[in-house]
């Protein structure tokens, strides 16, 4: 049994009940979890995981179960909110639907040079609006994403660009020159796939 002290007048009860019910899910979890991690431990009983993950997805708001990936997602909030600011890079901005229009020229563009579903595509650029649509992008085509700091030294960034496999590399002309690229590796502009 575990009792516990609290200020009702700054904590509510239902809070203070959830509190315990975490630590008592702890607990009861240990005994079998003695040689994990402590970010392994489960604080909450799986029915209340999965609970809030749904409420925090905004998937209950989607309305359709049916959509798997977050590319899919992304098209059909573009869709529900066209005209609305989808990010903000410095003094401009991108609307969803312009967002989802770039998005889609760069995953046209990559299928068209042969990137398929499960390819991997390496991506070298400093944070921007540029990024975000290669990203999506890049899902769009079904292929995964590896983000590869332009700031790393060049030995990290080469070994990371042959250690990944990544077919084609997106990334600023100036930036990519100062590295040794994998014969394998084609190089892309990213500002060209907008």
């Amino acid at each position: 049994r575990i009792d516990v002290d609290y200020n009702g007048d700054v904590l509510d009860h239902s809070t203070v009940e959830r509190w315990v019910s975490w630590y008592e899910q702890l607990l009861r979890g240990l005994p079998s979890q003695m040689d994990s991690t402590v970010a392994a431990l489960r604080l909450l009983e799986p029915s209340e995981e999965a609970r809030l993950l749904d409420q925090w997805s905004g998937w209950d708001r989607l309305g359709n179960s049916e959509l798997t990936t977050i590319s899919e997602r992304f098209d059909l909030i573009a869709v529900e909110h066209a005209d609305s600011t989808a990010l903000l890079d410095g003094d401009s901005s991108l609307t969803y639907a312009q967002l989802r229009e770039r998005s889609e020229s760069v995953a046209a563009n990559l299928q068209s040079r042969g990137v398929r579903k499960g390819d991997a595509v390496a991506v070298m650029t400093d944070r921007s609006s540029a990024l975000v649509s290669a990203l999506i992008g890049i899902l769009k085509a079904g292929a995964a994403y590896v983000p590869i700091d332009p700031s790393y030294p060049a030995s990290r960034i080469e070994w990371m660009l042959e250690d990944c496999g990544a077919a084609i590399l997106l990334g600023e002309t100036g930036r990519v020159d100062s590295i040794s690229l994998p014969l394998s590796l084609a190089h892309l502009s990213i500002e060209s796939l907008e």
